[in-house]
């Protein structure tokens, strides 16, 4: 514990990443690329959409950036777009009644993508207002109070013993083209958007004087000079967009080195991975989460073995810091359900595939605005992932493991939590998910359900 609460009080760079396995393999590169530049690096994982509970307000519907088990709580608006003549033929394309019939009829104004290609865009909510003044509430414009507490709980969240100089939230979306589980690999707790937005709203109120005055009448000392950026990471490249203007050198550097280190260690190349990403015919542009069976609440300094890189959740949590077990009972209800659903879709579209993945990627076909897709152009709705997102071609990728739950606390911390977290506590009780507690000799414990 004194090592960790060391190398955070003496940090230069602190990352705090929306949890998810490909994120864990992010954080590893990032801190080894802070021991290669001499740069004192230090990552945190946090609990996806950054404790804001978000939707985007469009003309025809509001868009969550949260989890389903969560009602959005502030709302940003989105900017009016013109319709174009491509945009018209594209809704008529996914209409229920003409989908078929608009293709036969209009295909060829298809050719030139078909030719070409036509490069999907990634989220970066890049064209929606963050600041302060444009987030409002069901009953009207957020009050700076509401904000500020909006704030102080999701820093308590993040558990931070001190602010290093640069602070950078890092949320993470998938990148590619012609995918109708997109949703399916971008963040599960952003509802299936990438946490571009979640990242910028939370790093623009944190930047905020008036609100960082108000955090210190709370007792939350954020030092002036500590600054706050948002970025996502791309998970098919491994690459990393910068959300926030003018960010330091020195902070580039350092993500570009673990995104280099990243790309070789996958035998991959920039080139390559850009190209998966961008072909509109690619079956497997990535893994996503394939192979998730562990979500670790506690230390990231107790979680060595680099067996578990890729496979694992992450979520930093000091449990003497919540002696009363109320963070978490927070985390078993909202991360812990979603990292549970995230699991058994894998363990479902492994196991039965026919009845519970959705067959052939090849053959999919998206019905009426993406309310599902058909496997060919009939048949029922089919549900869960296509046979390309867990097998390779000759063997699965995934190992039908049901989610291993370990938390570094006591039992009486745990036993708490799990009576606050009903719905989690029930998984547990039914045995869908596995518990262990992590002690501090090293050695795992199985919690026993009642």
């Amino acid at each position: 514990e004194n090592s960790d609460k060391a190398a955070n009080e003496t940090s230069v760079v602190q990352a705090v990443f929306c949890i998810d396995v490909r994120s864990e393999r992010y954080r590893r590169a990032l801190e080894q690329a802070g021991e290669r530049l001499g740069v004192s690096t230090q990552s945190k994982g946090f609990a996806g959409f950054f404790g804001v509970p978000l939707a985007v307000q469009m003309k025809e519907q509001d868009v969550p950036h949260a989890p389903g088990l969560l009602q959005p709580a502030y709302y940003v608006k989105a900017p009016e777009r013109k319709h174009s003549v491509m945009s018209l033929l594209s809704n008529l394309f996914n209409t229920p009644v003409s989908m078929f019939s608009g293709v036969e009829a209009l295909g060829l104004g298809k050719l030139k993508e078909l030719l070409t290609g036509a490069p999907g865009k990634l989220a970066t909510a890049d064209d929606t207002a963050v600041s302060g003044s444009a987030i409002f509430q069901a009953d009207g414009q957020a009050s700076v109070e509401s904000l500020v507490s909006l704030c102080e709980q999701a820093l308590a969240g993040m558990q931070f013993d001190s602010f290093g100089k640069y602070v950078v939230l890092v949320g993470h979306g998938s990148h590619h083209s012609n995918n109708a589980q997109r949703a399916g690999l971008n963040c599960g707790a952003c509802g299936g958007q990438s946490g571009a937005l979640s990242a910028r709203v939370l790093t623009r109120l944190l930047n905020d004087g008036e609100i960082r005055k108000h955090l210190v009448d709370r007792g939350v000392q954020i030092p002036a000079d500590t600054r706050f950026y948002s970025a996502l990471h791309e998970t098919v490249t491994d690459k990393v967009v910068w959300l926030s203007d003018s960010v330091p050198d020195q902070v580039k550097c350092l993500f570009s080195n673990a995104t280099e280190a990243l790309t070789t260690s996958t035998n991959g190349s920039a080139k390559q991975l850009k190209k998966q990403a961008n072909h509109w015919a690619e079956l497997r542009p990535e893994w996503g989460l394939a192979d998730n069976n562990v979500l670790f609440f506690g230390r990231a300094s107790r979680l060595t073995s680099s067996e578990t890189v890729g496979s694992n959740f992450l979520h930093d949590y000091c449990s003497e810091r919540d002696p009363k077990g109320a963070l978490l009972t927070q985390l078993l209800s909202a991360p812990g359900l979603v990292a549970n659903w995230i699991n058994w879709q894998y363990y479902c579209s492994v196991t039965d595939p026919k009845q519970l993945g959705s067959g052939n990627k090849l053959l999919h076909n998206r019905v009426a605005n993406d309310i599902g897709i058909f496997e060919g152009n009939g048949g029922d709705l089919r549900q869960g992932l296509a046979w390309q997102s867990v097998h390779d071609g000759s063997d699965f990728v995934h190992r039908p493991v049901r989610l291993q739950v370990i938390i570094e606390a006591d039992e009486a911390t745990i036993q708490r939590a799990l009576a606050g977290a009903t719905a989690f506590n029930e998984l547990f009780q039914q045995q869908w998910i596995n518990l262990y507690r992590l002690n501090a000799g090293g050695e795992l414990c199985q919690v026993t359900a009642e």
